[in-house]
């Protein structure tokens, strides 16, 4: 079974010294962003993260926020990687693809205190580059994740005897037909739809299918809504049966 790569304990240095990450004191919270998907960053990516790296480094440092012994540069290094290691679970830039441009800049940006020019990072619009369609923005894009996610809390909340919305003959219809829609299986659909892509490289349209698949699974699952028209879509589409040749 393939194991996704976890960051190592201790981290060496060109020197052969073992870094600040290897202190238990410098032990980090796990990855809040997924492992690097689509495109690396590019070079120019790479610099505007460093620079405003350093710039946060030297407010840090100042207010004595900053640990670790060696040269100046030294120390911001290793300061940066734990902090990339706390804001997106990698410490190496190389490593990096392009959804974790955003949280590192977020990030970067907070601890030099430049927290409005860090949510607008946060809360990005605007047509996504590589993209042709005007409607496939970043604000429509985590809209409709937003409604993907929202759709499983709501179907898990419906599934669950300690919530106030919970629905007993819902519940049993879930139970008896494999259970709960969880994000595990949005991820298997999304995959199998969109050859093999995660959820974080869809555009808006294809987000569109994905929102619509889960929710008419999820509401079979439930035993709601009319089954026949549910899956009209899929029997239009469904190929033709092939008929037998003529003598």
């Amino acid at each position: 079974m393939k194991t996704t790569p976890s960051l190592p304990a201790t981290t060496t240095g060109r020197t052969g010294q073992t870094s600040a990450m290897s202190r238990p004191e410098a032990a980090r919270p796990a990855a809040r962003v997924p492992l690097s998907s689509g495109k690396p960053l590019s070079n120019a990516q790479k610099a505007a993260i460093s620079q405003t790296a350093r710039q946060a480094f030297d407010i840090q440092d100042r207010a004595g926020q900053v640990d670790g012994w060696g040269s100046d540069s030294k120390r911001f290094e290793t300061w940066r990687r734990e902090q990339q290691a706390q804001a997106v679970g990698i410490a190496s830039l190389r490593e990096c693809g392009n959804n974790h441009y955003r949280p590192l800049m977020s990030h970067f940006l907070c601890l030099a205190g430049k927290h409005d020019t860090a949510f607008t990072y946060t809360v990005k619009t605007g047509r996504v580059k590589d993209h042709g369609q005007a409607e496939d923005t970043h604000e429509s894009r985590e809209t409709r994740r937003a409604l993907i996610m929202q759709a499983l809390v709501d179907h898990g909340h419906r599934c669950d005897n300690l919530s106030d919305r919970y629905e007993p003959h819902t519940a049993a219809s879930v139970a008896a037909k494999g259970g709960l829609i969880t994000a595990g299986y949005v991820i298997a659909i999304a995959k199998g739809k969109c050859r093999g892509k995660a959820l974080d490289s869809l555009t808006a349209t294809q987000l569109d299918q994905i929102l619509y698949t889960v929710r008419n699974r999820i509401s079979a699952r439930e035993g709601k809504g009319d089954t026949q028209k549910r899956n009209n879509a899929q029997r239009k589409n469904a190929p033709s049966p092939s008929r037998p040749s003529r003598p």
